[in-house]
């Protein structure tokens, strides 16, 4: 505690006290002369910041200079110094007497340093005012050293460091990973992305550009570190829309946007059309279909049915004929051949006995002779006519040259003739028939 001027000196420098002294010396018969005057008639007011100075009976003087010392009221404290209330009264003239002092005054170690809202707080060591400085803090994790703090007071991480690329979040669903020495650093003020990761092929999944993709499925691709500059070539491979097709064939429409090396194993990215698909028997070549394509082309794709693969209704029959046959058409009318019930036979012909199991292919299908019926219905096969030896029996009797009497083209016979001068059956060569039906 400072000294303080005790309240019966305080009584002592009434002006009652000064008068009563003054008058008590004054020499009889007059008064002092102005400047003979003592100290002890001159008043000293503490409220105006003066004090006696000591003895101050025997000194001569008529003002505060002479007579009276100054007290802390009329000290004004330092920059360092904060005036107490409880020293105003103290006889002195400067900040050790009359003041606090404040901890802005205070010298800490290297380590050591007063905070700013201490600066202003009485303190006189080290211990009430000096904390440790940023320096003296270990910044990690999320958190990095901040080079401007270091001599700053602080003891935690928000007050002496600056967040780390660790505490950026490098988005990985975006492409972004984290550049692997920078972990640690601290992050920029501005683009802190730029600075704290890098991009990988992820982030340009969309950007190859047409007829070009990135393999997302291939992880390695996906976190390879690239460049704007760069990517296309470490990133991006071709789509199947990229790749030019031989001839007769174009694009699978199922594997266009797929990447070239992600196409299944068995299938291409070009696949044949119609015009390059060979119709199997019975089909032909549909035009209209020519650009057609599928994985799997079948007849039905790209063919059309010909008349060899129609079935003939009732009443008409299969063709034979190779042009009407490779006809594009399914109708009995176009594709079939009708018997011969209504065929038309040239004169001395007649329809067969067979005429509507029969398809009638043209004359020889339809027609034979008007002697077939006659063999059929009056004479009996005799072989050779040889072996009937009865005149009225030789007359009706003939002979089958073709025994194979399954088809009509393998018939042929000649009526049997009595011969009187050698009393033989013999064979009348004149009246060969040939392509009759089967005898019955």
């Amino acid at each position: 505690m400072k000294q303080v001027l005790s309240i019966a000196a305080l009584l002592l420098f009434r002006p009652e006290a000064w008068k009563l002294r003054h008058d008590e010396e004054a020499p009889e018969g007059g008064s002092l002369r102005r400047n003979e005057e003592s100290c002890s008639t001159h008043p000293c007011y503490l409220k105006d910041g003066w004090a006696p100075k000591p003895d101050f009976e025997k000194l001569k003087g008529s003002n505060n200079q002479d007579c009276c010392r100054p007290t802390c009221r009329r000290w004004d404290c330092r920059s360092g110094y904060k005036a107490n209330p409880d020293y105003l009264d103290n006889v002195a003239s400067n900040d050790r007497e009359c003041c606090d002092r404040l901890c802005s005054t205070v010298q800490c170690n290297a380590t050591h340093t007063v905070p700013d809202e201490k600066k202003d707080k009485l303190g006189a060591s080290a211990e009430e005012c000096c904390v440790p400085k940023c320096s003296e803090h270990t910044c990690f994790g999320s958190w990095a050293t901040n080079a401007s703090k270091l001599n700053q007071a602080g003891s935690s991480d928000e007050e002496c460091c600056t967040p780390s690329c660790a505490a950026f979040a490098c988005d990985s669903s975006k492409g972004f990973r984290y550049v692997a020495d920078r972990h640690d650093a601290p992050q920029p003020v501005t683009n802190a992305r730029d600075f704290c990761c890098e991009k990988t092929c992820g982030f340009y999944v969309d950007e190859c550009g047409e007829k070009s993709g990135v393999d997302v499925s291939d992880k390695v691709k996906m976190a390879t570190v690239v460049t704007d500059e760069n990517f296309k070539d470490k990133c991006c491979e071709p789509t199947c829309s990229s790749v030019t097709c031989k001839t007769k064939h174009h694009h699978d429409p199922t594997y266009l946007d797929y990447l070239v090396s992600k196409v299944p194993v068995g299938s291409s990215c070009c696949i044949p059309t119609c015009a390059a698909y060979s119709c199997t028997e019975g089909w032909t070549s549909n035009p209209a279909v020519a650009n057609f394509v599928s994985a799997g082309l079948t007849n039905e794709d790209c063919c059309l049915t010909t008349c060899a693969l129609h079935k003939c209704g009732a009443g008409w029959f299969n063709s034979t004929d190779n042009g009407k046959l490779r006809k594009v058409s399914s109708s009995d009318s176009e594709c079939c051949e009708p018997s011969c019930k209504e065929f038309q036979c040239r004169a001395g012909f007649a329809r067969r006995p067979s005429a509507e199991t029969t398809p009638a292919t043209g004359p020889e299908a339809c027609c034979e002779s008007l002697m077939c019926a006659d063999f059929r219905d009056n004479k009996e096969e005799a072989i050779y006519c040889n072996n009937v030896t009865d005149e009225a029996k030789c007359n009706k009797s003939y002979d089958v040259h073709e025994l194979n009497q399954s088809t009509a083209s393998n018939f042929s016979a000649a009526p049997c003739s009595w011969n009187a001068e050698v009393g033989l059956c013999r064979m009348d060569d004149a009246y060969t028939l040939t392509n009759c039906d089967p005898l019955k």
